[in-house]
């Protein structure tokens, strides 16, 4: 359940992409090895992200301790 939560995450902010083989990995690696933009936007894209989910788990515990 947890994983697919985080991966709906990912696709939806364009963090991340899904392949469905080896073939399509492949295909993106090439992809975004070539394309600059595209990769710097998904690597900026996927920082905000984690900065994100990073905010929400330290409130997440600090309203654990303030429970304590």
């Amino acid at each position: 359940h947890n994983f697919e939560e985080i991966k709906k995450k990912i696709l939806i902010t364009k963090s991340g992409f899904q392949v469905n083989n080896s073939e399509e990995l492949a295909e993106k690696i090439s992809y975004l090895i070539q394309n600059e933009v595209s990769r710097k936007k998904t690597t900026q894209n996927f920082m905000r992200l984690q900065i994100s989910e990073a905010k929400k788990s330290s409130l997440l515990i600090q309203n654990i301790y303030r429970k304590i």
